[in-house]
């Protein structure tokens, strides 16, 4: 069994990296602890479509698979982001199945 990540996996942990690097500093994620998001940083990941890759083409989105989507989580964590990204794609992915 091949565990490498394939180019667009290394590619999107890189995209998810490179964004926290910059925009989630630990000043930044102080910061953010009264209203426990940073919405600069939220309208960034949004951007750069973290939501829409947990749903299915079908409804919109980008069909990630479970490990896409672990990929950016453990951007997250490594981060400590101050975004609910993973509340988020739990969220959409929820509502594209059972319906709005």
């Amino acid at each position: 069994m091949d565990l490498r990540l394939t180019p667009e996996q290394e590619q999107l942990v890189g995209a998810f990296a490179g964004l926290f690097a910059k925009q989630a500093p630990t000043e930044r994620v102080r910061a953010a602890e009264p209203l426990g998001f940073d919405p600069a940083l939220w309208a960034r990941v949004v951007e750069m479509g973290a939501v829409p890759m947990a749903v299915d083409e079908a409804h919109g989105g980008w069909s990630a698979s479970f490990l896409d989507l672990a990929l950016v989580a453990e951007q997250v964590g490594r981060a400590v982001a101050p975004a609910p990204i993973v509340e988020a794609q739990v969220a959409a992915r929820l509502l594209a199945r059972l319906g709005t």
